[in-house]
């Protein structure tokens, strides 16, 4: 019988891993690592939707997804249907110019006072005829008898207030306009979208740089 027992002993420790041979008396520390197959996991989350996905990364550490990161992946993530009107320019804090009022120091003063740097301009019956861009009027040798119109940018595009901010990119990518004023269903104006306010949109904020010879290729490859 004695042998019996030892024999089934030696066969049930043969199955067993060398490991598992001789146990030893684990410390606590050691404890968490044996075994971890039988330690409870920690669940994780699925997010189901994209609004649970945005959630998610707004409750991740700093050291995980910045708050830069965060911004941009949520972002993109509606970027496909977010509207136009939620982040135009409404025409009630809209700054316009006459085609034919002058740019004298008054008025340039005034223009800068309201704090934009885009203005449109009305021509002949009250129609958008193009934009004042206050950085190039500040570049420029403006005398008291200039006028507005001899300073537009006509190369302005029309979107929808419905439009999702993809359909205005497009718009601008095709026409190459900076400014795109923004009507409704009716051809009414409603506001005015900036190709930088997408691009604030996308990025949390302005693309800064203060290189300004792009069209200079040499320039351009000798920059550090």
């Amino acid at each position: 019988m004695g042998n019996a027992l030892s024999r089934a002993g030696g066969w049930v420790k043969n199955l067993l891993s060398p490991d598992e041979e001789e146990p030893k008396k684990r410390t606590k520390s050691e404890d968490l690592l044996w075994e971890p197959e039988k330690r409870e996991e920690k669940r994780v989350a699925i997010p189901q939707t994209k609004a649970d996905l945005v959630a998610l990364m707004k409750k991740l550490p700093e050291d995980v997804l910045s708050s830069y990161e965060r911004h941009c992946f949520s972002s993109v993530m509606t970027f496909e249907k977010k509207k136009v009107s939620a982040i135009m320019m409404p025409k009630a804090e809209l700054t316009f110019v006459g085609a034919e009022d002058y740019l004298g120091p008054l008025t340039l003063d005034k223009l800068h006072k309201t704090g934009q740097i885009h203005f449109l301009v009305r021509g002949a019956a009250g129609k958008i005829a193009g934009a004042l861009h206050i950085r190039d009027l500040l570049n420029l040798k403006i005398k008291e008898s200039d006028k507005a119109k001899n300073y537009l940018d006509k190369n302005l595009c029309y979107v929808r207030e419905d439009y999702t901010l993809e359909q205005a990119l497009a718009a601008f990518l095709r026409t190459g306009a900076l400014l795109a004023v923004v009507v409704d269903r009716e051809t009414k104006l409603v506001g005015v979208l900036l190709l930088e306010d997408l691009v604030v949109y996308l990025l949390g904020r302005e693309a800064v740089d203060e290189f300004e010879d792009d069209y200079n290729i040499d320039a351009v490859s000798q920059r550090s």
